[in-house]
């Protein structure tokens, strides 16, 4: 057994131990313990940052019928006691009160990355509260490159702006893996950007997760779905870092202008409407969509970037499409079952959908999973449709994907491949944001349980 399998069997049999006098009570538990990582790092004899290692391993804590994660959260540090370790103190030879004293922001420095991980603080919440990391291995869909690939030099390189463009290509290239554009088809990254130099209209796009919350519902053998505001979990703003950098990159072709779109098609859908899947009337839904809206687009505030932050809906209208929202998700579910892949998509439908309800203690028969997973993937598809239908109107696209591959996938899929998407992030960031997601996720249903 290797060490750090021996570490972290020690800090889940402490914590399992330091939590006895809560996990032992019948019934549910309405409030746990919050401990520190240094609180932790004594009981097990260990330093705070190896306890937070084994922390990340994902602990599980048996309570009852069910199980505990144990999940941390961001440290509270007292300033007063950063001042005191960061001071200087002299005093004279062979001891004696302090002569001297000072604070030193050198140590400071030093001591603050310390002290934010002896103060983390861990929480445990139930299996339950945390929802599926999408960012484990995930079968692809089998939706392969779609076009023909063309050379990414000839292309930029027929332009006398090439040199520029070819710049800004190798730099965005950079941020992401090797396999950074959709379907391998570079060249439609090369064409995009070039037609961007050239001063055609150019969206990029930036999609922002909906909030979901799943319950059982006794009456039925379909789930209730709850629509909740989530602007503390915007995938948009996480990223906004990065946005600002690749605008930074683009601003030396053109003016770049950058969307963030809430996906309006989950939120009213009107398949989910005849599954009776949500819990909410259409106004409630659609209302709480606006706040988060609202919210994100204050939060870019903070940035000199200014995107326009807008619904599926309100941008489907704004570029002069005739159909609506529901047209598109209705079309998106035409191509999906028709699509030669979906044997295939449909495997992987049923093999999240048991994943993510069961992690929630919902065991859904095959058919209902299927209802609402062709729903949904029809959504995606649907995007990909109305892409499509701007893309052979002469909007250029790019969209700057964040998700998990599944979501570009069924785009490119309902696009016919005649999309332009990438991922300007390493799997190492993607996997982060997912992790950071599923912590604030999961401290927002035990808040709403009251149990911290």
């Amino acid at each position: 057994m290797s060490k750090e399998i021996e570490a972290n069997k020690a800090v889940q049999k402490t914590l399992t131990r330091m939590l006895a006098p809560w996990t032992s009570l019948n019934g549910d538990t309405p409030s746990l313990p919050v401990f520190t990582a240094t609180e932790v790092a004594r009981e097990v004899q260990m330093s705070a940052p190896r306890v937070l290692q084994a922390i990340e391993a994902r602990i599980t804590i048996p309570c009852g019928d069910k199980a505990l994660i144990a999940t941390t959260l961001d440290p509270l540090i007292n300033p007063k006691r950063v001042i005191r370790r960061a001071r200087y103190q002299s005093r004279p030879p062979g001891g004696g009160p302090v002569q001297r004293a000072r604070f030193q922001k050198q140590k400071a420095a030093r001591v603050l990355p310390i002290m934010a991980k002896e103060r983390t603080r861990i929480i445990f919440v139930s299996q339950d509260s945390v929802i599926e990391d999408p960012t484990l291995e995930i079968d692809d869909l089998g939706i392969e490159q779609l076009k023909p690939q063309e050379s990414v030099e000839e292309i930029i390189y027929s332009s006398d702006k090439g040199p520029q463009v070819m710049k800004a290509y190798k730099q965005i290239e950079t941020l992401g893996e090797r396999n950074f554009v959709l379907g391998g088809d570079k060249g439609s990254l090369a064409k995009a950007l070039l037609n961007f130099a050239d001063g055609a209209e150019t969206d990029f796009i930036v999609w922002n997760c909906a909030g979901f919350e799943w319950k059982k519902d006794p009456r039925s053998r379909f789930p209730k779905c709850e629509i909740v505001e989530n602007s503390n979990e915007s995938m948009a703003l996480y990223y906004a870092p990065r946005i600002r950098e690749i605008a930074k990159i683009l601003v030396s072709l053109s003016k770049p202008e950058f969307t963030i779109l809430l996906p309006s098609n989950e939120v009213d859908d009107s398949k989910y409407e005849r599954l009776g899947i949500y819990s909410q009337p259409a106004a409630v839904r659609l209302s709480v969509l606006q706040e988060t809206k609202a919210k994100i687009d204050e939060g870019f505030r903070s940035y000199t970037l200014q995107p326009h932050v807008t619904t599926w809906s309100e941008f489907l209208q704004s570029r002069g499409l005739q159909n609506n929202q529901s047209f598109y998700s209705s079309n998106g579910s035409e191509v999906l079952r028709q699509s030669p892949k979906f044997p295939k998509i449909k495997e992987e439908m049923l093999k999240s959908a048991r994943a993510e309800f069961g992690a929630k203690g919902m065991k859904l028969d095959t058919e209902t999973l299927l209802a609402i997973q062709t729903a949904y993937y029809s959504m995606y598809v649907g995007e990909g449709v109305a892409f499509d239908e701007l893309a052979r109107q002469g909007r250029n696209i790019i969209i700057l994907n964040f998700e998990e591959m599944r979501v570009p996938q069924l785009e490119y899929l309902g696009a016919q491949g005649n999309i332009t998407i990438i991922t300007p992030a390493k799997a190492r960031e993607i996997k982060a944001f997912y992790d950071w997601k599923n912590k604030k996720i999961a401290y927002r249903n035990e808040k709403l349980k009251g149990r911290i």
